[in-house]
């Protein structure tokens, strides 16, 4: 399988200056299109050419700067298709039946307060909240329409939306949470907060799956739906591929940008969809400083509204 590529391209970031590229002529970029292609990538990279991975540019630092080889997951200039695809052969279909049963009786209690999304790393942040604002009801693969057909619920049918966002759409998801992108939600966990799992291609092409430990003993996944999916010979057989129930492996994943391996999917937790309004106020930086600290102070708790600010 050949990977398309490009040698000795210029690279450069959204924000940096037009027409002078960051790098003026990147060594290779390479452009996979699968899990297949990053394994075959990562299993058969010559000894001197070392990978680093590449979201969206939307970074202001040099966090996606590779010094040799550049993996694009999706590309700048929109010539090769890349990996942005929503999943679901995890979601639902490897999900364990205790974790359904268990979704099933909260949202039948109080109803449904969380769902998931499985995407590919290369998913823009406007792509998968515009797909949340539609939702899966009319999706037979989705998780949505499982619920519905075992256990006659229909709670998961709405729109839904992440827990936080930053500034802006632009940056792939996985881009943004594994830089910590947090944005101004100043009593909110940043985006790595609402990650369940996530896919990874190692140096030398194994992969693995990886999530926090069980908690309240109820897994999200079922290890041998896992196995059986991702043991298949097209991605190395069982041996290539392992599961991480482990909450030093999590720490060290979800926020490494780029140095643990190559992000080829995560999971993450969405709420049901929520308004927001924004009021802009002129000020001056005296009047203000004070009361930054205070989160019973006006910026916080505006005067005549029952609803306290969320972002700042």
């Amino acid at each position: 399988m050949t990977i398309p590529q490009s040698q000795l391209a210029s690279w450069t970031r959204k924000h940096d200056k037009p027409g002078v590229p960051f790098v003026a002529q990147a060594p290779v970029i390479l452009f996979p299109q699968s899990l297949e292609d990053l394994i075959q990538l990562c299993a058969k990279r010559p000894p001197g050419q070392r990978l680093h991975a590449a979201g969206s540019h939307w970074a202001l630092s040099t966090a996606a700067v590779s010094d040799h080889a550049f993996v694009e997951t999706h590309d700048v200039n929109e010539v090769f298709p890349a990996m942005g695809r929503t999943l679901f052969d995890v979601v639902p279909g490897c999900l364990s039946d205790q974790f359904l049963d268990a979704l099933n009786k909260q949202s039948m209690a109080s109803g449904a307060q969380s769902y998931f999304a499985h995407i590919e790393s290369r998913k823009r942040i406007f792509q998968l909240y515009a797909e949340l604002d539609v939702g899966d009801a009319n999706n037979p693969q989705s998780l949505c329409v499982l619920m519905q057909n075992r256990f006659g619920n229909n709670a998961f049918a709405g729109s839904w939306g992440f827990e936080t966002l930053g500034g802006a759409g632009g940056q792939t998801v996985v881009g943004a949470l594994s830089t910590g992108t947090h944005g101004g939600d100043f009593d909110r966990p940043p985006v790595a907060d609402a990650v369940m799992a996530l896919h990874v291609v190692l140096d030398g092409g194994r992969h693995v799956w990886i999530e926090r430990p069980h908690r309240e003993q109820i897994p999200f996944t079922d290890e041998a739906k896992l196995r059986a999916l991702f043991g298949q010979a097209k991605f190395g057989g069982p041996h290539n591929f392992d599961v991480l129930y482990d909450e030093a492996a999590w720490r060290g994943a979800i926020m490494q940008v780029g140095s643990f391996g190559i992000v080829y999917s995560a999971v993450l937790r969405v709420v049901p969809q929520y308004g927001l309004r924004e009021q802009l106020v002129l000020s001056d930086w005296e009047s203000v400083r004070g009361k930054i600290a205070d989160p019973n102070s006006d910026l916080f708790q505006p005067i005549g509204q029952e609803t306290p600010h969320r972002f700042l």
